[in-house]
């Protein structure tokens, strides 16, 4: 008998069905469970961008690596342990190579445990750095990086010109000597006349490109015969004209590194160098410090991260009291940077004040980077000198990483005169926060020549609580200069050495208050307290007064700060310690919405800053009229927030119609929604943790990547990638995101769409730009559109037109993604598989936008059935603070950014860990006793800043001004920026009161501090109105409330590995055969 007169033809038919239709559902299941994770976060290898050239990470590469055992300064018995981890890790290095290509820059053991190698760059680079890493007792490896003088300096030389009220043929504006403005302006001829506070005893390290100890300034023979001998030799004790009178010691680090075969120890500055003219203005301050010479600067400038570190290590060895760094570089995380986070600990901990500069990047928004970020140095910007008492035009603006306040107070910093290496007694013209720094390091000098006693701590905060406050914006305007610009003030360093009591706050362990970024969607508390120290012998009462830089901010009932007891507080503070309580009560709906963004000119628009900014001053007075003030700084925006009804869709690759979400705006904020296909689901990296230094490499994780398209007649279609990271980014100055296009589907990509800019024009913007593949000259294309970053977000989305991609309609492409962070080992921080995508995409026709207003609910996404099933998506991707305009550039609480709503083959991962990144908080607190105010004696042989004379020809080298940094370099130009057309269906009005959620603190959690010092957390109480639930009809039937975001039963359901996937599928394809098969037979 055949099997077909075994099986009725009816009978055949259905089992044909049933076993086609589960064979595919088990074909595609499979094969898109491979795409619901889809990263092997392994780095690509790539090859040295212009982006890695501006970073100063030149060929051949560098890289630094950290062992285990700690540093011996804080456990000097296990210095042998750390000899021999740091031998078996260069051998570990050494045996990947051909040893005489890797060469050991230097081995640093005293402040931290780290071993900085130049290696041969190769193809494999990236599979070497990981078996590096993988070597016992490596607990990191990153990328060695450089700063550089003209970051922070532009110097402007003079012909034949005398000191002071100058003009040369250009008719240049008048010039300040800086010893005028030391003692004259800043006080410091009283206070030497007063107090005799000069700076002596004191040593102050100055870390730059070394001092011309030769000039009559510092006590040289002052000619230029002496500076060529100088010059001439490698042994510059040897010559008897080092060391001086005011340079007492020396080294040079750069060329005479640990493992350098050079033996050149020679300190001595280069002809125009940048560290003789940053010296005088420390003397110019405190004449009579002892100044100590690290040269860690070549002779173009560039400064290796190893010399800085290694420059520490000896003020540390040497007992140095003050480090001065002028240098920078840009667009650098401050947190995830060895070379910072090594200054931070040697500030926090080693009793040495460390002074850095700001920056000359302008008034631009986050725009400060890299070691200016440090929170336990003093970090600088300048002020103007002609006239004073307004900003310095180039003067970076923060607020620093972590959204804390910096820069930390302000000095002149405009054109001055200074010390001009070569000429034996001459001087230059400069300016820049290069200056600006080096005053308020000779500050801190005077500070500690009057209480050697005072921690680093307590000097930053005397300086800090005695600053002026009468900086303004610009000249001729009347508004105050911004905190985040201008840090506490100019520095009065007359006022300073009076002072009859100090403050700081113990919850951020600075004497500032930094509310840092607070998403707001409802009415809530932020409290601080203030620790109030009495340096008089007798009692005085303290009242506590907020004062608003901007009073329109005050006015505007969106912040009212109270006192202990409402309006003052009374301590009686003899001799002890006293303290205040600040609560910062914020009302959420009068709050601006947000105006920050990191895309195109509005992200160097300083007025976006402006408008979320509340900042001032807790100013305290004392009843014999002396006041001292604490900085603080919020920057606040209402926000959305947004929960769903449902998980997860009933059915896979089917939109039902008219299916409802149940999603309901429960914020204060409008909640400005974009709907994507959802691609890409990611598991959350692990975080890094700098208390142990491992995994220190900037994140850029994703966690959802969602797609769309949107007609446009010019355009084609406009291609739209939306990526949510699990971390948030404060913007997208280091951070890139990358989607490879393949427009044949021939596996190779033919475009790269990237959002581009913040390192290559400098101007701060980030475009969306495509680059053909391969290209030839590295060249990037404008797609008119910017990138979407609202700031503090971890929702980025990229575009491009189908017309730009030779894409046409009704076809389909492949795609994959990465991103990429910098400065970092490779440049590869996340990335994804190929898939593929049509254009137009599946719900191109239905509305893909909605404005939601604060209560609003929105029971239905999607009208009609939307059917993927031969789509690589896996749900719907909303993201609910989508760019509107530049009044509405989009906020939302961290936690509903971005939800997806799955299929139900797809498994959501959790949050591996949260987002809880702090600074170190030193517990070095101590400030001055009761020799506060002895009587001083009268002064003996004080030394004064000699006068300079600018009479020597511009034969020096230039360094670059903030608008003219770029000279020699290749900058991308500045794209036009188009409108995005959105199909919009917007609900305009609340249909339902709104639930707020109920949270302890608000979305963005104001500064957490490390467990070092006695003190407590901030207090946040949030306060809501009662309200009523909706109904079960406003969610469209749905039971509850719930976030489809939360932990999961069992994460491991889900796909969480590309090798599962792709095993899943080759089962899949099998099954698939055998049923085909069957199929033949049953026919």
């Amino acid at each position: 008998m055949t099997f077909d007169n075994m099986l009725p033809l009816a009978f055949r038919v259905v089992l044909c069905l049933v076993v086609f239709t589960a064979s595919q559902g088990l074909r595609h299941g499979l094969s898109t469970l491979s795409k619901a994770q889809l990263f092997d976060h392994t780095a690509l290898v790539t090859t040295a961008t212009e982006e890695d050239r501006h970073l100063a990470i030149r060929q051949p590469r560098r890289i630094v690596v950290e062992g285990s055992v700690p540093a011996s300064r804080f456990s000097p018995t296990d210095y042998d342990k750390l000899l021999l981890e740091q031998a078996q890790i260069i051998e570990a290095v050494k045996s990947r190579f051909e040893s005489s290509v890797v060469e050991v820059l230097h081995t640093e053991r005293n402040i931290a445990n780290a071993i900085f190698f130049s290696l041969p760059t190769t193809k494999d680079d990236d599979a070497i750095d990981k078996s590096i890493a993988a070597t016992p007792g490596v607990v990191s490896v990153s990328a060695s990086v450089d700063l550089e003088e003209d970051d922070s300096a532009f110097v402007r030389t003079y012909r034949g010109a005398p000191r002071g009220g100058i003009r040369d043929t250009q008719e240049l504006d008048p010039v300040q000597d800086v010893r005028d403005i030391a003692e004259t302006y800043l006080g410091a001829g009283s206070v030497r006349e007063k107090y005799c506070l000069t700076g002596q005893g004191v040593r102050v390290m100055v870390i730059d490109s070394g001092i011309d100890y030769t000039h009559s300034v510092f006590g040289g023979e002052g000619t230029q015969v002496a500076y060529q001998t100088a010059a001439a030799t490698n042994q510059p004790r040897a010559s008897g004209l080092f060391p001086t009178a005011r340079v007492v010691d020396g080294r040079n680090f750069v060329f005479n590194s640990g493992n350098s075969s050079s033996q050149d120890t020679n300190p001595l500055d280069q002809p125009s160098g940048h560290g003789t003219e940053v010296a005088t203005a420390i003397v110019a301050m405190a004449p009579d410090v002892e100044l100590i010479a690290a040269r860690v600067c070549d002779d173009d400038g560039i400064c290796p991260d190893y010399a800085v570190i290694a420059a520490i290590a000896y003020a540390y060895e040497i007992g140095a009291d003050v480090i001065n760094i002028s240098l920078g570089q840009r667009y650098a995380d401050g947190y995830y940077h060895m070379l910072a986070r090594t200054i931070d600990e040697a500030a926090a901990t080693l009793g040495m004040t460390i002074v850095l500069p700001s920056g000359n990047y302008g008034n631009k928004p986050f725009i400060m980077g890299g070691i200016a970020n440090v929170a336990n140095g003093i970090t600088v910007g300048a002020t103007s000198t002609i006239p004073f008492g307004f900003m310095a035009p180039f003067s970076a603006r923060g607020p620093g990483t972590l959204n804390t306040l910096k820069p930390d107070i302000s000095a002149p910093g405009g054109t001055m005169i200074l010390a001009d290496s070569g000429t034996g007694g001459e001087g230059a013209t400069a300016e820049g926060t290069s200056f600006s720094c080096p005053i308020v390091a000779g500050a801190a000098a005077v500070i500690k020549s009057k209480c050697p006693e005072c921690s680093p701590f307590a000097i930053k905060a005397i300086l800090m609580n005695n600053a002026r406050r009468t900086i303004k914006y610009s000249n001729g305007n009347s508004v105050g200069a911004p905190v985040s610009w201008v840090g506490s003030g100019e520095v009065d360093i007359g006022k300073a050495v009076e002072a009859s009591f100090w403050a700081y706050s113990m919850d951020d362990g600075q004497p500032s208050i930094s509310l840092g970024l607070v998403d707001v969607t409802s009415d809530m508390v932020i409290r601080r307290t203030l620790r109030v120290a009495n340096l008089m012998a007798s009692c005085q009462g303290i009242s506590a007064q907020a004062v608003f830089r901007n009073p329109q901010a005050g006015t505007s009932g969106a912040m009212e700060i109270r006192t202990t007891s409402s309006d003052q507080v009374t301590t009686q503070s003899c001799p002890n310690t006293s303290t205040v309580a600040i609560e910062f009560q914020i009302e959420a709906s009068k709050v601006p919405a947000n105006h920050m963004t990191s895309g195109g000119s509005l992200s160097r628009d300083p007025e976006t800053l402006d408008q979320n900014e509340f900042d001032g001053w807790i100013v305290l007075t004392s009843t014999y009229g002396q006041e001292v003030s604490i900085p603080f700084h919020g920057i606040l925006r209402r926000a959305a927030d947004i929960v769903l009804g449902v998980n997860r869709f009933p059915f896979n690759d089917i939109f039902p119609a008219d299916f409802g979400i149940g999603l309901q705006n429960i914020g204060a904020g409008t909640a400005q929604l974009d709907l994507y296909e959802l691609l890409v689901v990611s598991e959350d990296d692990a975080e890094p943790d700098i208390d142990n230094e491992s995994n220190l490499s900037p994140p850029a994780d994703f966690q959802y990547i969602g797609y769309r398209t949107l007609p446009d007649d010019t355009c084609g279609f406009i291609l739209e990638f939306a990526f949510q990271l699990w971390e948030r980014r404060q913007t997208l100055f280091n951070t890139e995101i990358r989607v490879s296009i393949d427009v044949n589907r021939d596996l190779q990509e033919d475009y790269v769409l990237a959002n581009r800019g913040p390192r290559t024009n400098d101007l701060g913007t980030s475009d969306c730009r495509i680059q053909s593949v391969p290209s030839v000259t590295d060249d990037w294309e404008c797609t008119g559109f910017v990138a979407d970053h609202a700031t503090n977000s971890g929702t980025v989305v990229v575009r491009a037109c189908s017309n730009d991609l030779g894409i046409t309609p009704s076809s389909t492409v492949g795609v994959s993604f990465s991103s990429a962070t910098y400065p970092k080992i490779s440049n590869q921080a996340d990335k994804s598989e190929y898939l593929e995508v049509s254009v137009p995409c599946t719900i191109s026709s239905a509305p893909t936008s909605f404005n939601i207003q604060p209560g609003g609910v929105l029971p239905k996404i999607l009208s009609g059935t939307h059917n993927f099933y031969n789509s690589y998506a896996l749900g719907l991707l909303i993201v609910s603070n989508g760019y509107r305009n530049a009044e509405s550039t989009g906020a939302a609480a961290a936690s509903s950014e971005a939800l997806a709503i799955p299929f139900p083959r797809v498994q959501l991962p959790a949050e591996r860990t949260g987002d809880n990144l702090s600074f170190v908080k030193t517990s070095l607190v101590e400030g001055p006793g009761t020799g506060w105010y002895a009587t001083t004696s009268a002064c003996q042989g004080t030394r004064h800043l000699s006068r300079l004379e600018v009479r020597h020809q511009d034969t020096g080298r230039q360094r670059k001004h903030s608008e003219d940094i770029n000279n020699g370099r290749h900058l991308e130009e500045v794209c036009a920026e188009n409108l995005v057309p959105r199909v919009f269906l917007a609900t305009a009005q609340p249909i339902a009161t709104p639930t707020p959620r109920l949270s302890p603190a608000p979305t963005a959690q104001p500064l957490q501090m490390s467990s070092r010092p006695p003190a407590q957390g901030p207090t946040i109480q949030q306060e809501a109105a009662p309200t009523t639930s909706p109904s079960n009809d406003d969610i469209n039937g749905a039971a509850a409330v719930s976030r489809i975001n939360s932990s999961p039963s069992n994460a491991e359901d889900g796909v969480s590995a590309t090798s599962n996937g792709q095993l899943f599928f080759h089962i899949g394809v099998l099954w698939q055969t055998t049923v085909v098969a069957l199929l033949f037979l049953i026919a």
